[in-house]
């Protein structure tokens, strides 16, 4: 369905992957989806069929790219509505899935993240909205030579007014799930005027940590926990693990992506034995949400599209 604020009519066309939060993002803009049918062909090939199509209005398309089928149906979708005359085309991609996937340790090796916004920007939308990527210099792969205006937005608003409900006192300490995120542990860190402490990790493999070390004084101390992505929980729970051990009371986790992938919601499913709170947003939809406290992020993906788009 359309939506007209003075001259510009709103368009949302959602994949899959992107269909509840997309169905959120349109009733903060007092709109709702327009439809479309997604499916496979016989052979597994992806089709989309834009039930309402769109004339120069201005188009969002709502969509991950968590597996290949979910960025298959995103770029397909995407490529459908670019097909149309639209006056304006923005594509909103709550979860990069290939976002950890920015460079080649080793000789041989995929680069996934720039193939991936390669094929995105290839597309020719005019924005490309993108939540907490795990590795910032990703939008630049190939958006800036394609000159896509990409934008990166921040979880961080949100779980800011959570932690304020929380009486933040000395008694605080904001950690990091590794080193690398300690740069953001900080920042929450700075608002709230107390100390950040972060976990050094080692991998044996992917989803396996092999050594946990803390930098950081935590004992007596209630810690938040703050991450980007939540896998298959292994980093977070061998990090509140170390934290507990090294004479933590409380631990509050907050991550803004939940894939939980492999045992991740067998491990959840006891997370209360290390987290006296987990929150998460809803960039992922979740097969069992009641194992967290979600929070949306639809009020600050619509903001921005008042602001910057309509």
């Amino acid at each position: 369905m359309a939506q007209e604020r003075e001259d510009v009519v709103l368009k949302i066309y959602t994949t899959g992957s992107g269909k509840n939060l997309g169905e959120k993002i349109a009733r903060c803009l007092g709109t709702t989806p327009s439809p479309v049918n997604i499916g496979k062909y016989p052979d597994g090939q992806i089709f989309n069929h834009i039930l309402e199509t769109p004339h120069n209005e201005v188009a969002l398309v709502v969509g991950n790219t968590q597996g290949p089928v979910e960025f298959t149906e995103l770029l397909t979708l995407l490529d459908t509505v670019q097909g149309f005359s639209v006056q304006k085309t923005v594509v909103i991609v709550p979860y990069f899935g290939a976002g950890r996937q920015d460079r080649a340790d080793q000789e041989g090796e995929d680069i996934a993240g720039r193939m991936q916004m390669t094929a995105i920007a290839s597309r020719r939308p005019n924005r490309v909205l993108l939540v907490d990527l795990h590795n910032a210099g990703i939008q630049y792969c190939t958006a800036l030579d394609m000159r896509i205006r990409v934008k990166e937005l921040y979880a961080k608003p949100i779980f800011f007014d959570v932690i304020r409900d929380m009486r933040i006192s000395s008694e605080f300490v904001f950690a990091s799930a590794d080193v690398g995120r300690l740069r953001i542990a900080r920042s929450y860190a700075k608002e709230f005027n107390v100390s950040a402490v972060s976990l050094d990790k080692r991998r044996a493999g992917p989803g396996e940590v092999e050594v946990m070390h803390i930098i950081g004084d935590v004992a007596n101390k209630t810690v938040i926990m703050i991450d980007d992505i939540v896998d298959s929980g292994g980093t977070v729970m061998k990090g509140a693990e170390a934290l507990k051990n090294a004479g933590a009371k409380d631990i509050h986790l907050f991550a803004t992506h939940a894939v939980l992938s492999g045992q991740g919601y067998e491990r959840f499913a006891h997370s209360n034995i290390f987290f006296a709170s987990a929150h998460i947003t809803d960039t992922i939809a979740i097969r069992e949400p009641s194992m967290f406290q979600v929070h949306s992020i639809a009020p600050l993906i619509a903001e921005y599209t008042r602001k910057e788009i309509l």
